[in-house]
């Protein structure tokens, strides 16, 4: 070794006792720096050989799986990861991964990771991942790796596609929402026509005993109101099926309707009425407002609002009725009916003003079964009803009708 060599620097490295010593020196500074890296050295060869292993193992999962280090840094994903999600190799993996999940679940799957890097312990999440330009349901499990002291050294993760069950679990959990909606409703609805059937029934049963025992000049009046007990009766009866006949409607047609003409129909059904009552209708409906809905059903629930304005209209002055309708949302449309007629208590009779059989006025000519029906036929898809109205100014109603798939 020549002069200037041996002036400049000498780099000693030995290994003695599982101690590492390395000594740095030149003419001017002697550096001494002593660390016991023997051991630790081996064990971060050992930590990268099981990884390696790992990652062996797991690129030949049928299931899509990676690998990260302790602090929670992608640093693998296996095949089946790439031809699954259509993506290709990154520097960075991390930011190859959120690229891939919904952003809808970022925040949920962010928490999720930091809390059981905090605890160390395996844990899984149900996230959506992409699959075909579609956001797909997994499972995606984390899993600890764990070295002799208990410290976790890196993790393995795998994700299950579970999207069929998913959406399963969801159809049937719509559908026991909707059995349990039908059993509260039944139990309501049982209640109100048993309570309609009872005074009829009593009522015909004394007057026959009556009829029996009454003199002939008295007969004809018993037998004028039997007559119209029966005929109560009979409402009743065919206001039941009417209920049952929506009810049992299970997958009604549904196209795509003009709202203005079917108005229009409406209205032309109902002109003689509304021309009885001098009516001054105004309609403010975007001609080429069109949505999915089942037709008769939208007839049958404008034709009982307008028949209520008609029916419940202040005899002291001519009826005014305003038909509005605009698109509230992507799947909505808002139909409001508003006129002026006597008004109804809402704080009085707001409670039962949905149920069947229910008269605001006993004097009415109907079942009482007008704004039943409405409401069954809007909710039945998801859609909601709302009432404001104040005695002798009228009464405004909002519909809004969510659209049929």
């Amino acid at each position: 070794m020549d002069k200037e060599r041996r002036n400049n620097v000498e780099l000693e490295l030995y290994n003695k006792s599982e101690v590492f010593v390395m000594e740095y020196k030149d003419k001017n500074t002697v550096i001494r720096k002593t660390q016991s890296l023997g051991k630790e050295l081996e064990y971060l060869r050992s930590v990268s050989d099981e990884n390696k292993r790992a990652q062996k193992i797991i690129d030949v999962l049928p299931q899509i799986a990676w690998t990260a280090s302790a602090s929670g840094h992608i640093d693998f994903f296996n095949k089946r990861w790439y031809k699954y999600t259509g993506t290709q190799y990154e520097n960075d993996l991390n930011k190859l991964w959120w690229k891939i999940i919904c952003k809808d679940d970022h925040s949920a799957m962010e928490n999720f990771w930091n809390q059981i890097k905090e605890k160390g312990i395996a844990s899984e999440i149900r996230v959506r991942i992409k699959h075909d330009d579609l956001y797909r349901w997994h499972l995606v499990s984390l899993i600890p790796v764990k070295d002799e002291a208990n410290k976790v050294v890196n993790w393995i993760g795998t994700g299950t596609d579970i999207h069929e069950q998913v959406m399963q679990t969801k159809k049937l959990d719509s559908r026991n929402a909707e059995l349990l909606a039908i059993n509260h409703y039944l139990e309501h609805f049982v209640h109100a026509v048993a309570h309609d059937l009872r005074a009829p029934v009593s009522n015909l049963r004394l007057l026959s005993q009556a009829l029996d025992k009454a003199p002939e000049v008295d007969k004809a009046k018993l037998m004028s109101t039997i007559s119209s007990n029966v005929n109560r009766l009979d409402e009743t009866l065919t206001g039941l099926i009417k209920v049952i006949d929506i009810q049992k409607t299970d997958e009604p047609v549904s196209y795509d309707v003009n709202l203005l003409n079917v108005v229009n129909e409406v209205v032309k059904d109902l002109e003689e009425n509304l021309n009885t009552n001098n009516t001054a209708l105004r309609i403010n409906i975007p001609d080429g407002l069109i949505f999915s809905y089942v037709k008769p059903f939208l007839k049958v629930i404008i034709s009982n609002l307008l028949a209520n304005s008609i029916e419940y209209s202040n005899k002291n002055h001519s009826l005014k009725l305003i038909i509005d309708a605009i698109r509230f949302d992507e799947d909505t449309i808002q139909l409001t009916i508003e006129d002026n007629g006597m008004g109804i208590d809402l704080e009085k009779d707001g409670k039962r003003l949905f149920r069947p059989f229910n008269k605001l006025n006993q004097h009415s000519k109907g079942m009482g079964l007008g704004l039943h029906i409405v409401e069954t036929m809007v909710q039945r898809n998801g859609g909601r009803i709302e009432i404001e109205s104040e005695l002798d100014k009228g009464t405004k109603i909002t519909l809004y009708l969510k659209e049929y798939d």
